[in-house]
Parts: C-alpha cells; structure tokens; sequence
C-alpha cells in the first residue's frame, strides 16, 4: 500500500508567503500604484543643456504645481527660416521629462517648438500621481498651451508615448473644445485597455501570474484607450508602436487602429519599447507623414 506524505511547511514559509500575497492584493487594490514609477531627479547633459529648455511652472485645477519645459524651434538655418508648428508631448509612465526629452529634441531642428509636461509627481511638479489627476494635468498643459501667442494659427501636434499615449486619447476624447485645434495626434507605444495591460504583465512572472485576475479587476474602465479613440472624428491619427516591444505588445497597435476613423496610418518599427526616434530614417518619415499630412489639415 502506498502512503502519501503531506509535505511539510515550516510557520515561516507560509508567514512569508502570506506576506507577499498580502502585499501583492494590498497593491493592486490601488491601482494607481502599479502605473506610476516617477522620479524627482532631473538630469541634465550637454546635449540637454545645448537646446536650452526653458521652465515652465502651471497649476492644475486642484491647485498642484506642475512643471514644464519648452523647446524654441531651430529656425536659424536655411532649411527651416519659419516655425512649423507646436508639439505637446506627454512622456510614458517611468522617470520624467529630463529622461525623454531626446523623444522629441530632433523635431525642434526640424522646425517645431515643443512642451513637455511633467505629471504630478514626476520630476519637479508637486503631488503624487494618480490617474484623475493625470488627466487633469493634461488638459491644464493643454490649456496653457492654446493661450500662448507664439502657438496660435499654428498647427499643433499632440504626441503621447506609451502611458502618456493612452492618457491622451481620454483627455482628447472627453474634451471636443480641444479637438478642433488638434492637428495629428501621434500615439506610440500605447496599450488597448488598462485591465489588459495589466493582467499581461501580471502573467510575465510566477510570482504575479496567479493574481492576474485581480489586477485585471482593479483597473479603471472609464478611460480606455480603444474606447476613447472610437469617439474621436475629424483628426488624423498615427498609431506607432514597434514589433519587437515586449512592454506592450504589437497587437495592442492593430487593436487600436482597427477602431480608429479615417485619416488614419500605422508606423511600424523596429526596435525596444519608444525607441522609434533613435533612427534617424524613422524621424525622416514621420517629418514626411507630418509635411503630407499639414499641407492638407485647416483649422476653424
């Protein structure tokens, strides 16, 4: 007759064991948590410093400082003698806008002058990151922008990369006085759903795959990208998105172009997660798409 041996846990496995689960749970449950990875540190560099980003201080409805920087356009070289447009970018969910500036340095010696905000919480903007307040510091961002006299009657082109990207399609979604003065709104590396996200990252390790239900649960709904996107009429649309990114996978891209109205186009690169504009050909096409696609925009 063979016995079975009930295997043997010592209180200290198992307390240990609880501790994680509890800790993981605990986590999930605020969800803002597992989004934001901020950092206060502003780095700078020569490279940085040679384009000499001006500061720029706002404040969000609920009264938190945020941070800002501006970037002139290079017009002082035969090819570009006129601004082109405005580029509001809004950086992914880690570190702050001292780490993604090189996103879009290369578009100012093409001719556009560029904001980059910092969220609360990230870099020098004040408060702790959570995602109504996200957006909130998105439409204040846009809001300053739209009252400077050094943007008006030119086109304006919003940029989101990977968190900033899905965060963009609800503020442009929910807010229709922004859309008219929208030129193309460039997404890279964006993600169709937050429960998604969130349970796909959840799978990617032993010690988190069995509560990827409940990171899929304890995500917001209201504000997904795929949903939001389906609203928005009338603005060429860019979806980018690399297909070797193993942060946000591929298919997030065709999903979401699948709901997008037209104009519409896909970027595909290749090459880690927002590393499209570390090759100099991809900045060559995207001046391309934004020269074509500028020529046939208006504005009311």
């Amino acid at each position: 007759m063979n016995h079975l041996t009930k295997p043997h846990y010592s209180i200290d496995t198992i307390f240990k064991a609880l501790f994680i689960f509890l800790i993981l749970t605990t986590s999930l449950t605020s969800c803002s948590n597992m989004l934001f990875f901020p950092s206060k540190e502003m780095r700078d560099s020569p490279l940085i410093l040679a384009f000499e980003p001006k500061d720029i201080w706002l404040t969000s409805p609920d009264g938190v400082k945020l941070h800002a920087w501006w970037l002139d356009a290079d017009i002082g070289n035969p090819a570009n003698q006129v601004i082109k447009g405005t580029v509001y970018y809004l950086h992914g969910n880690a570190e702050n806008i001292s780490t993604h500036v090189r996103n879009v340095l290369w578009m100012t010696k093409a001719g556009y002058q560029v904001l980059l905000l910092d969220y609360r919480g990230y870099g020098l903007s004040a408060g702790i990151p959570e995602i109504n307040g996200l957006l909130a510091d998105v439409e204040t961002g846009f809001r300053y922008l739209q009252s400077q006299p050094n943007v008006m009657n030119k086109p304006i082109i919003w940029f989101g990369q990977s968190l900033g990207a899905a965060i963009s399609s609800a503020v442009v979604s929910l807010n229709a006085s922004f859309q008219p003065k929208i030129d193309v709104l460039m997404l890279d590396s964006s993600f169709t759903r937050y429960r998604d996200i969130a349970e796909d990252v959840a799978k990617r390790h032993w010690i988190t795959y069995p509560i990827a239900g409940i990171a899929r649960a304890n995500m917001p709904k209201s504000i997904d990208p795929i949903e939001h996107l389906k609203t928005i009429q009338g603005i060429p649309i860019l979806i980018m998105h690399s297909k070797d990114d193993r942060v946000i996978t591929y298919d997030h891209a065709e999903q979401l172009f699948s709901v997008l109205s037209e104009p519409k186009s896909l970027f595909t690169y290749h090459g880690p997660h927002i590393s499209a504009f570390s090759n100099v050909k991809n900045q060559e096409i995207i001046l391309g798409y934004l020269d074509k696609t500028l020529n046939l925009t208006t504005k009311d």
